[in-house]
């Protein structure tokens, strides 16, 4: 299988630095290694191992969301940012020259990658299907083995269950209002003058995008809606986030593709310990907190926007 060659290629044959070491000596790898230090698992990476870790560039880090990698860094989200590292590293090393043409394997934070071998290149898939790509492979250290990608893997998101009461006492609207996470989405209810429609008896489900999950579409798409002369799209994208009818986490078969109030259709996917929902363009998207219950349905949160099929925003 031919491979790209190495970045590193003296450093490789020479196999004298440990992981870190190894990371501390290539420029475009700085961000990863704050990020190591940050997280306080520059002894664990300086181990005996044998380790693989899949190494993204600073230009991986810089192209998540605003405001992330700041975020990640910070003491109190410590927890958040050792899952997403250690997303990025195997319990043993694993050569390109051991790939078969296609390998599910556990990482040591607990979930799997897919690694795959495609033409002259290998695509590393992480939970969300998302594919980055080995630029500069079997980077080799005393304690393992480095490849370097061009993005930043991301673990499975978990379903954390939400307040259940048998006798909840808002409606849908005022349950968001509620949660500061959810500002932005009841800000778009009442641009598209939804309020009276989601305080009806319903019932509804309702999957509520983040402030995050706003803040990820392209810039100037959120203000673009938010605009009175661009209520019907907005419309249209925020009643493809509710189901006519209440569907509890617990309601869920293996497989459910489910029409919204637009018309369109989503599919919603239990998948272990967490809840997929693809949108018409088959985008993912994950349940971060469930069953969160109102007098006139049920809202799940969810860490993307839905679009229709014909709403893809570029």
């Amino acid at each position: 299988m031919k491979m790209f060659a190495s970045a590193l290629i003296g450093v490789a044959a020479a196999a004298d630095v440990n992981l870190v070491e190894l990371a501390q000596s290539v420029d475009d790898l700085s961000t990863l290694v704050a990020a190591v230090v940050a997280g306080d698992l520059v002894e664990t990476l300086s181990s005996p191992g044998p380790f693989t870790v899949f190494a993204p560039e600073n230009k991986a880090f810089a192209a998540l969301p605003a405001g992330t990698l700041d975020t990640l860094l910070k003491p109190e989200n410590k927890a958040q940012l050792v899952d997403i590292l250690t997303y990025h590293v195997l319990p043993s090393q694993v050569l390109s020259s051991d790939l078969k043409p296609w390998q599910r394997v556990a990482t040591v934070e607990g979930s799997t990658v897919d690694v795959v071998p495609a033409g002259d290149q290998v695509l590393v898939l992480d939970s969300n299907y998302k594919a980055s790509v080995v630029t500069s492979a079997d980077n080799l250290a005393t304690n393992g083995v480095a490849h370097i990608i061009n993005g930043v893997l991301m673990p499975p998101a978990k379903v954390i269950p939400g307040p259940r009461t048998s006798e909840p006492t808002v409606n849908l609207v005022e349950l968001a209002q509620s949660v500061d996470a959810l500002s932005t989405l009841v800000a778009a209810v009442v641009a598209g003058d939804l309020v009276d429609t989601l305080t009806s008896p319903g019932p509804f489900t309702v999957f509520a995008p983040t402030n995050d999950a706003f803040g990820a579409l392209p810039a100037g798409t959120l203000d673009t809606l938010l605009k009175p002369e661009n209520k019907d799209a907005l419309v249209n994208i925020l009643t493809f986030h509710v189901l006519p009818s209440q569907v509890l986490s617990t309601d869920l078969k293996p497989w459910n593709k489910v029409e919204t109030v637009q018309g369109g259709t989503i599919e919603v996917i239990p998948a272990g310990d967490k809840v997929l929902v693809l949108d018409g363009n088959f985008k993912v998207s994950n349940v971060v907190q469930a069953d969160n219950l109102a007098t006139n349905g049920v809202a799940h949160v969810i860490d993307g926007v839905l679009l229709p099929k014909a709403d893809v925003l570029v």
